[in-house]
């Protein structure tokens, strides 16, 4: 498992990768290519986030609040964001889709993190090999 500072890490560059889809210019061609999934890539890339966020936190449950919340306030502010650009719209659709990408990254990190505790690893210091099914050979076998 990666440590919470790699998942950080890993959670600013998806961070990045976001405020580059929503806020960059995009071309005319390039907008009606992806238009008829624009809902399905907002609810992918918040449930993406949020996803990121429960596992590079360690504030036990609350961290799943934490994570709708503050995936649910980023979407509103990059929808704000793109109201104001030219080159951009704003739709109250992306807003929901990005609060519902947020519940659903919220709810697969926390089965996965249950899934996780309820099958933890067994540790070699612990639970050494299981020694060879073979009986030891003993001298009266020679």
């Amino acid at each position: 498992m990666l440590s919470i500072s790699t998942r950080r890490i890993i959670l600013a560059a998806y961070l990045g990768l976001i405020l580059y889809a929503t806020l960059a210019p995009i071309s005319a061609s390039w907008y009606k290519t992806v238009s008829a999934l624009d809902k399905l890539a907002h609810v992918g890339l918040f449930a993406g986030m949020s996803f990121l966020m429960v596992l590079s936190m360690t504030d036990g449950w609350r961290r799943a609040l934490w994570a709708i919340a503050l995936t649910s306030a980023l979407a509103a502010i990059i929808e704000l964001v793109q109201g104001a650009l030219p080159y951009r719209s704003a739709e109250w659709w992306d807003l929901w889709a990005g609060v519902g990408g947020a519940a659903v990254g919220t709810l697969a990190a926390i089965l996965l993190d249950v899934k996780a505790r309820s099958h933890p690893r067994r540790s070699r210091a612990t639970h050494p090999p299981a020694a060879h099914s073979a009986a030891p050979l003993d001298e009266s076998d020679n």
